[in-house]
């Protein structure tokens, strides 16, 4: 993926160019993880089993915090008899080449075709997982009409915690109005089970990664919308502070 930003914008004399490579493999292990601090062992075996249980999930960080290199790892949890589809604008999560042994379609977007529509023509090929690399914009309310149609949800969004990303997804689908935007937040609670968020920041020690929350979403006996705290990284004691699974559907 490469963006070019002309020095006629940029306010410099020369352009300024990212190029950002993906590569093919899964890059990072569970020995890894949890030697680095990245995660631990109770929290991996946590997500393992809320995958298998077939829990949406929405993966969120700030760009460059891993969100689709984590997406790519936990898609390994999917049992192998279940048919993914993923979906994406630039292919990065290579997910047939790095499971063979699993069912996977890959589809791009392109100028005729967005993620709203390709979303719609996954339905019909009856996956029983969509991995969406990048929720964006209003495409929102595909995936979460795909949820409520009973197909399981693997997908990142950009959010600064796991308790924001309800509200951004709202954000993201451009309520007409108030009772349109509490109706889609209902929809949101109801429909999506998991939130991870990942911590990133840049020191002069280098880069560091942690999954720094893990939330769960539900509505209450009252059908009000509640965020319960799996996991939380307590970054003064540098240890997780763990709840029990509270929601009834999980």
């Amino acid at each position: 993926r490469v963006s070019v930003i002309h020095n006629s914008v940029n306010g410099s004399d020369y352009p300024a160019i990212s190029i950002r490579k993906a590569l093919m493999k899964v890059r990072i292990t569970k020995e890894d993880m949890i030697s680095n601090g990245y995660i631990s062992l109770e929290l991996l075996k946590l997500i393992k089993v809320l995958i298998e249980a077939g829990s949406n999930v929405m993966i969120a960080g700030i760009t460059g915090s891993g969100k689709t290199e984590l997406l790519r790892y936990i898609a390994r949890y999917i049992r192998d008899n279940e048919a993914i589809i993923t979906i994406e604008d630039t292919r990065e999560a290579y997910l047939e080449q790095n499971y063979p042994n699993k069912y996977v379609m890959a589809l791009k977007s392109s100028e005729d075709y967005g993620f709203s529509e390709l979303i719609r023509a996954s339905l019909r090929q009856n996956p029983a997982w969509i991995c969406v690399s990048e929720t964006r914009s209003e495409e929102v309310l595909d995936l979460l009409n795909a949820t409520e149609t009973g197909h399981k949800l693997i997908s990142t969004i950009h959010a600064d915690s796991a308790r924001a990303i309800p509200n951004r997804m709202v954000s993201m689908a451009k309520a007409k109005d108030g009772s349109e935007a509490s109706r889609i937040n209902k929809q949101v609670y109801e429909n999506i089970d998991i939130g991870i968020y990942i911590y990133y920041h840049v020191d002069e020690n280098g880069s560091h990664r942690l999954v720094g929350e893990v939330a769960e979403y539900m509505l209450d006996e009252y059908g009000k919308p509640r965020c319960h705290m799996l996991a939380d990284y307590d970054y003064t004691q540098n240890k997780y502070v763990y709840e029990k699974i509270e929601s009834k559907k999980i």
